[in-house]
């Protein structure tokens, strides 16, 4: 799933701008892949602050709604495909 930001995660771990992803590795896999290739450590679960604030979500909730919308439909949010927000009357009920 991290793949969905491979460009901010290639430029965050200042690789070449054509790295190119093993697509026979899972997404964990994928992304352990390219902190080796940049001479760092992967480690889930670790601190992360730094990776998670060059990620572009809102890029990524557009790109990938489909993906996203049986979690629109359980939080109740109002999803149109572009864009979840909270329905009106959720505090209602």
């Amino acid at each position: 799933m991290i793949v969905f930001s491979k460009a901010e995660i290639i430029k965050f771990l200042q690789l070449d701008a054509d790295y190119k992803l093993n697509k026979r590795l899972s997404g964990i896999e994928q992304l352990k892949d390219m902190f080796k290739s940049s001479g760092k450590f992967y480690v889930k679960g670790s601190k992360s602050e730094d990776l998670i604030k060059c990620l572009n979500f809102s890029s990524i909730a557009k790109k990938y709604c489909s993906v996203f919308k049986p979690l629109c439909t359980v939080l109740n949010l109002d999803c149109d495909g572009s864009n979840c927000k909270i329905k009106e009357n959720n505090f209602n009920q």
